[in-house]
């Protein structure tokens, strides 16, 4: 499940959620001895909290041009979709309520979102610069084709002037990376991962925003820069993380 999203489609043909697309991708196998359907329409996400949401009708028309939205399956074969649903911001997704058929007439199964438990902790890695207001943290870079994720983490200690409330805003905006041919801001790619970085959400003091912070190249990078609109700048070297940032 890839949340976060806030644009599917291409520079010609796309389109934009209310809040956030969460996009899943489903595959399913007809084991009984009769033909059945997948309907993409039917499948619920149910969050934290228990609400639960519709699929974005309209939207596998922007995702892959093969994306099987409705398709009758044989007994013993497999059809694999993707489905996107738009939800609020801050949704955090708990499970999916997986029907078949036209009509979602049948009871469902619940399959599972949440990240399996850990019996054992990793070793911490990366470092952090820590400001006024917030502490920021750099633990690893992930290069792979024509995409590069920098895995962060960004905890609000103190609300800076003009707070949304009790909250204040954390995004995407401050990062950015360094390459040899030039600076790279963050944008989603088919092949960027699940656990993203908040694109844009708000947090109040205690609470951290995590994940990875995507960006769409295939070059090296160099380092890895912070910038935010308090005047806060800290760069990572990207060949040795460890090292404390410059600030």
């Amino acid at each position: 499940m890839k949340c976060g999203v806030t644009q599917i489609g291409d520079e010609y043909f796309n389109k934009e959620p209310q809040g956030q697309y969460c996009i899943g991708t489903i595959k399913v196998k007809n084991e009984s001895k009769k033909p059945t359907t997948w309907d993409g329409d039917n499948q619920t996400l149910i969050d934290t909290e228990d609400n639960e949401y519709s699929p974005d009708n309209s939207a596998w028309a922007y995702l892959d041009a093969n994306n099987t939205i409705l398709e009758e399956i044989n007994p013993g074969n497999s059809v694999t979709g993707r489905v996107a649903w738009d939800v609020p911001k801050r949704t955090k997704p708990d499970r999916l309520l997986l029907k078949e058929g036209i009509f979602g007439f049948s009871e469902g199964v619940t399959v599972s979102l949440r990240e399996p438990a850990t019996t054992k902790a990793s070793p911490s890695s990366g470092s952090s610069a820590t400001f006024k207001h917030f502490k920021v943290t750099v633990n690893r870079i992930s290069e792979k084709g024509s995409t590069v994720n920098v895995l962060a983490k960004v905890c609000v200690q103190k609300l800076p002037p003009d707070p949304q409330g009790d909250r204040t805003r954390i995004s995407w905006e401050p990062w950015s990376i360094g390459t040899s041919s030039g600076t790279i801001y963050p944008k989603l790619s088919s092949s960027s991962p699940d656990q993203l970085f908040p694109s844009d959400e708000t947090y109040r003091v205690g609470e951290c925003a995590s994940g990875w912070v995507p960006f769409a190249t295939g070059d090296r990078v160099r380092t890895v820069r912070y910038s935010n609109g308090l005047g806060n700048v800290a760069v990572w070297d990207a060949n040795n993380l460890e090292k404390k940032p410059k600030t």
